[in-house]
């Protein structure tokens, strides 16, 4: 006669960033998936999460996912990078356009449009950084955006 045990494996799962929709605003963890809803804004600031507003229309449900863990982690290398550059972001936003991730720049007039569907955060943060610092060099703010989601390219308005 065989036993048979059951074994189980349980993985907690990390709160990533909080998503803010027309249903309210919600913590994702690291795989785009809602955990729990936040009522108020005191309580999203007590997280120390990024916040990302969703401008597309997504259907933000508790419990369900709403972002694939690749957006999330291609959001949160965004992040870091910048962070690591000294680079300060004062808010992310999923606008109404497919694939893209707009991020401000603190103290800038423009913001950052990176592509989700590329997945090379590195590359387009290198291309955002060294597009910045030319600008810069040359007396120049765009009053608009940077956009990086062309590979090896960037424009601005």
């Amino acid at each position: 006669m065989l036993a048979h045990r059951p074994v189980v494996y349980l993985t907690a799962t990390q709160p990533s960033l909080i998503i803010t929709g027309v249903n309210g605003s919600f913590v994702l963890d690291n795989t785009g998936k809602t955990l729990r809803t936040i009522a108020d804004a005191n309580t999203i600031a007590s997280y120390k999460l990024p916040v990302l507003l969703d401008q597309s229309g997504l259907k933000l449900l508790l419990g369900q996912k709403v972002l694939s863990s690749t957006d999330i982690d291609f959001i949160l290398s965004v992040m870091a990078q910048l962070s690591a550059k000294q680079v300060a972001v004062s808010g992310l936003t999923l606008p109404v356009a497919s694939r893209e991730i707009d991020v401000s720049i603190a103290g800038q007039p423009y913001y950052a449009k990176f592509n989700l569907q590329n997945g090379k955060s590195l590359q387009q943060v290198g291309t955002l950084l060294a597009t910045k610092v030319r600008l810069e060099s040359q007396g120049i703010t765009p009053s608009h955006y940077i956009d990086v989601r062309v590979p090896g390219r960037a424009y601005y308005l």
